[in-house]
C-alpha cells in the first residue's frame, strides 16, 4: 500500500487543478476534522508515514468492506487537522458514498453519471486519473476502465484568490437555518473544527461526519438550535447592537468576526473560508 500511495501522491502533487465548487465529504469523513478523529472512530491506522515533500498520511482499513482503505492526508501548516480524504476498494462493486458512483463502475457508466473528465492522466500499473477542472476530487480507474479510487482535497492553490466579503452567510440565514433547517443546511454552515463555546462548556466534532450530521453526537447541532430559539430579529445596520469586523489570518485568507449585543445568545460568531465557502469556525453563546 505504501508503494501506491506514494506513487499516486507524487503524480498528483505534480498537477494540481483550481477547483470549483467543492466537496468536502467521503466515506463518512470531511476535510477540515481533526486529525485524531480517525484513530477514535477506525482504531490505529496501518500506516503511519511522511513523503520527501513534507505531507503526513495515515491509512486504515474502512468498515465498509475488509477491501476498502481510507488515506488522511494532513498539511505541512495545519498537522492536526485533514486536508485530504482518499477512499479506495480494489476490485469491489461497493457503493462509493460520492457523486452517485460504485466501485468497479466502467468508464462508460461514469461518463453518464458525471460527465467527462476534463484530463486523463496515466498512473502507471494502477491505471488511470481522471481529472474534473470544475470540482476538487479525482477518480482513479484501473487498467480496464474500472473505478478503483476517490480523492478529495482543497489544493493550496485554490487560496490564492480571496473570496469576497459579500458572501458571508447573513445572521439571519444562519438562525433561519438552526431554527428551522435541516441538519445538512445547518452543518453546511459548520466547519468540522468548528468550537463552540456555550455557557463555559466547549464543544468540538469528535466524531465521524455523517454520525455528527445525522445524530449530533457532539452535540453541537443541539446547542446551536436551543440558542436559535431564544434569537430575536438582529438589526446588523445598527452599529450598537452589531459589529463585523475583519481578522488577519496566516495564510492571508479573510475571517470575519461578528459580535452581536442583544436580541441573542450568540454573542461572537466567526467565519472562515473552507472548502470554497464561508464556514462557522467559532461560536460563543451566553
Amino acid at each position: 500500500m505504501r508503494k501506491v500511495y506514494l506513487a499516486l501522491l507524487l503524480i498528483v502533487c505534480s498537477k494540481v487543478m483550481i477547483a470549483q465548487p467543492f466537496y468536502r465529504e467521503l466515506a463518512g469523513f470531511a476535510i477540515g476534522q481533526w486529525k485524531s478523529i480517525p484513530n477514535n472512530v477506525l482504531g490505529k491506522p496501518y500506516l503511519i508515514d511522511t513523503t520527501s515533500i513534507g505531507i503526513s498520511y495515515e491509512a486504515f482499513h474502512h468498515p465498509i468492506s475488509e477491501k476498502a482503505v481510507i488515506v488522511f492526508e494532513y498539511s505541512e501548516e495545519h498537522k492536526p487537522i485533514i486536508n485530504s480524504i482518499h477512499f479506495s476498494m480494489m476490485q469491489s462493486t461497493e457503493d462509493a458514498g460520492f457523486r452517485g458512483l460504485q466501485f468497479g463502475m466502467h468508464a462508460t457508466a461514469i461518463k453518464k453519471k458525471i460527465g467527462v473528465p476534463s484530463d486523463i492522466v496515466s498512473i502507471g500499473e494502477y491505471g488511470f486519473r481522471w481529472d474534473y477542472e470544475s470540482s476538487n476530487f479525482f477518480l482513479e480507474l484501473d487498467q480496464n476502465n474500472k473505478l478503483w479510487g476517490i480523492k478529495i482535497f482543497e489544493p493550496k492553490a485554490n487560496l490564492l484568490s480571496p473570496p469576497n466579503k459579500n458572501v458571508v452567510p447573513s445572521i439571519q440565514s444562519f438562525l433561519l437555518a438552526a431554527k428551522g433547517g435541516s441538519n445538512e443546511s445547518l452543518i453546511d454552515l459548520l466547519a468540522p473544527n468548528l468550537q463552540v463555546i456555550a455557557f463555559q462548556k466547549t464543544y468540538y466534532f469528535l466524531n465521524a461526519w455523517n454520525i455528527e450530521k445525522e445524530f449530533d453526537k457532539s452535540p453541537i447541532l443541539s446547542e446551536i438550535r436551543n440558542a436559535a430559539t431564544k434569537s430575536t430579529f438582529v438589526d446588523t445596520l445598527n452599529f450598537k447592537t452589531f459589529k463585523q469586523s475583519l481578522i488577519p489570518t496566516p495564510n492571508g485568507l479573510p475571517k470575519y468576526q461578528q459580535i452581536i449585543k442583544q436580541s441573542s445568545p450568540f454573542k461572537e460568531l466567526h467565519w472562515e473560508y473552507l472548502c470554497g465557502k464561508y464556514r462557522l469556525i467559532f461560536i460563543r453563546i451566553e
